[in-house]
């Protein structure tokens, strides 16, 4: 059976290439992408996330919204959400089918022509990669090269709707080099490497690295593209840091973009939330990487208001860290209304930071 469907994508890069490899798999099978979900889209696919309020939120709104006013279509709901609160899926969407699987592409098949209202799979096989399509991704091909995590944060709800615990799973290296070699082949010209939920653990199940993996990129794959790092977690990063700046210097067309997540500027935070690393380790991996490229973008997360204990004292460390080592972006997450006001200090310290960037 085939016909028209679409898909709708909430959260992070990691589920922006597993709705390609949905497109992906069901253009494969006969079903033809369409962008038209109000009108001749015979199946809409919901790819959720989970990490925030707002963005469940906006999803279980759109969700209702789709049950109610195009009862004649079948609605699937995959990502994250399906974990981790399929009740309220099934409560805002009663006649949603889900299917939670790490990604949704291993049931996709069953999901579109099936009879059951959810469909379980607790792996990812780590064979599915997406197809680049000039006419829906321009010049941009974003590769899913791992799923999961080491670590095993307190404050983490990736690892349920996804997979975490201290586990990884790899892309195999050809694999992922066959993929973005069509992909430059066919006009697209940034590759996207990420994963969920970082990538600087990739290849630890397999006895190789991402530097291996960068370094096999670019002497494989010809032509003229650029590379995008995706989200590294420090103390996986501080394993490689060395040998990568050295990739990433030895060839222009790997950004100088690094997006490492701190959360808290205390140690008594990040011990808290069960991180993996001290603030001095960040500080010295920015250090070196500030080193060799001066001028590169340095990006970083930072949890306001962490439940459980972050002082004044905690809250002062964590704008101090980031004005002392001159971030150039931060991704700020609160866990309530009554940090507003933190929130209003932290916009008052980038914006200093970043006049003082512009002199």
């Amino acid at each position: 059976m085939g016909g028209r469907f679409a898909v709708i994508t909430f959260g992070c890069w990691l589920n922006k290439a597993d709705s390609d490899i949905v497109i992906t798999r069901l253009r494969s099978l006969g079903w033809e992408y369409t962008e038209d979900v109000g009108g001749s889209a015979d199946v809409v696919i919901v790819n959720t996330c989970a990490v925030r309020e707002e963005a469940e939120r906006n999803e279980l709104k759109l969700l209702r919204k789709l049950s109610k006013e195009y009862q004649d279509k079948r609605l699937i709901v995959i990502g994250c959400l399906t974990k981790v609160r399929p009740a309220a899926i099934k409560d805002a969407a009663p006649n949603a089918v889900l299917v939670t699987s790490h990604g949704g592409a291993e049931l996709i098949d069953e999901a579109m022509n099936g009879n059951a209202d959810i469909y379980i799979y607790d792996d990812r096989p780590a064979k599915y990669l997406p197809n680049y399509y000039p006419e829906l991704h321009g010049h941009r091909y974003v590769v899913p090269i791992q799923v999961g995590c080491l670590g095993n944060c307190s404050f983490c709800v990736t690892k349920i709707g996804r997979m975490g615990f201290g586990r990884v799973k790899s892309y195999d290296i050809d694999d992922i080099i066959n993929a973005i070699a069509n992909a430059v082949s066919k006009g697209a010209r940034e590759i996207y490497l990420t994963g969920g939920q970082e990538i600087s653990a990739y290849g630890r199940d397999r006895g190789y690295d991402l530097v291996d993996l960068l370094e096999n990129i670019l002497r494989k794959v010809g032509g003229r593209f650029m590379i995008r790092l995706g989200m590294m977690e420090p103390l996986e990063l501080s394993r490689i840091i060395d040998r990568l700046l050295d990739v990433v210097k030895s060839d222009w067309r790997v950004y100088r973009f690094f997006h490492i997540p701190v959360q808290s500027g205390s140690d008594r935070v990040l011990m808290l939330m069960r991180r993996k690393y001290s603030v001095d380790l960040f500080r010295d991996i920015v250090t070196r990487i500030r080193r060799v490229f001066p001028d590169a973008t340095i990006a970083t997360d930072i949890i306001v208001g962490f439940p459980g204990g972050e002082t004044d004292e905690d809250f002062w460390a964590s704008v101090k860290l980031i004005e002392e080592l001159g971030i150039d972006k931060v991704n700020l997450a609160r866990y309530s209304r009554r940090h507003l006001l933190r929130l209003r200090i932290w916009s008052r310290c980038l914006s200093r930071l970043r006049r003082r960037g512009a002199k």
